[in-house]
């Protein structure tokens, strides 16, 4: 996949749709503790979880499924860790008819990641939308979606 080209004065990749992202595709979002809300003792995942997690011009990490089952790996496997105990699934179309935009954005080492990408865009009323059309991927121990 042809990588961003363009970044703003400190290295971030400015926001773009990526041409090559294709409305059929499917991202994954991770799922952590910080990402849920206890309701009356069911553990949901909240809107926060559809939101940048870093300040101003940040969009939403993300990952590219097929770019994952290409390279050979489980994406139920991928990313799944002793803080992301699990993940949803957004359909690429859905996040557009949203007006936002997917872009890829791979991470370079240390710890690099050549599937990642971010969703540009969110406000508070997308986000809850976005709440609604995900499904698990891997579901988090003890948590509903909704």
């Amino acid at each position: 996949m042809k990588p961003p080209t363009s970044h703003d004065i400190y290295g971030n990749v400015i926001e773009y749709d990526h041409e090559e992202i294709l409305n059929e595709h499917v991202v994954i979002r991770r799922i952590s503790f910080e990402h849920l809300w206890n309701d009356n003792g069911v553990l949901r995942i909240s809107s926060k979880a559809y939101k940048p997690s870093t300040g101003d011009g940040e969009g939403v990490s993300v990952d590219l499924k097929h770019l994952i089952e290409e390279a050979g790996i489980d994406p139920k496997i991928f990313g799944i860790t002793s803080k992301f105990k699990g993940a949803v699934l957004l359909n690429v179309g859905d996040l557009r008819q949203l007006n936002l935009k997917v872009g890829y954005d791979p991470i370079k080492p240390p710890d690099p990641n050549p599937y990642h990408c971010q969703i540009w865009g969110i406000n508070d009323k997308r986000a809850r939308v976005l709440k609604s059309k995900a499904v698990w991927l891997v579901q988090y121990p003890n948590a509903e979606i909704q």
